[in-house]
């Protein structure tokens, strides 16, 4: 991933998996050409949340507000993933009341939205990181940088200029 996300001209990346892996953990921490935030995606009976800048595991079975507060408590950022995903779909109430710090989102940012939106490629694999990014108009050196600068509404959704070539033209679509 951190290999494809040089390629692409990334400053940033942020890996989050179902599960905290030590290795990945460890060599995501001591990277040195990009800047790499640990995470983790979890799982619960009915919704998925990004926790950023995390290195433990976050129980999935307690409340929505719990796993909030136990992802700040680590000094983490708790973003809502895919929350308009009817699998996975949060309420208003989960969305406004749970202390969530974000909410990745999949339309423009002229939609309203009850938090900060972020942009992922939401990438199992190396060539999907190509899909879209969160684009940010400060330098992400640090973890700070990145939580003012979604916290604050700064960042926006971005496509790596050749993705369009990889956009089938209307006529091969037939």
């Amino acid at each position: 991933m951190v290999q494809s996300a040089l390629k692409f001209n990334f400053k940033f990346i942020a890996i989050t998996d179902h599960k905290i892996c030590p290795e990945v953990i460890k060599r995501c921490l001591t990277e040195t050409r990009l800047y790499c935030i640990p995470g983790l995606e979890i799982t619960s009976n009915r919704t998925h949340l990004l926790a950023l800048n995390i290195t433990k595991t976050i129980n999935p079975y307690q409340p929505l507000k719990n796993q909030v507060a136990e992802i700040h408590a680590l000094g983490g950022l708790a973003i809502a993933a895919h929350p308009y995903v009817e699998k996975f779909e949060y309420t208003t109430s989960e969305l406004t009341d749970s202390g969530l710090d974000a909410m990745e989102c999949t339309a423009t940012l002229n939609e309203p939205h009850p938090l900060p939106c972020i942009f992922t490629s939401d990438a199992h694999n190396a060539p999907s990181l190509k899909f879209q990014f969160l684009s940010c108009p400060v330098k992400i050196e640090t973890f700070s940088d990145l939580k003012n600068s979604v916290i604050s509404r700064l960042c926006s959704r971005s496509f790596l200029p050749s993705f369009n070539l990889l956009r089938p033209t209307p006529h091969q679509l037939n």
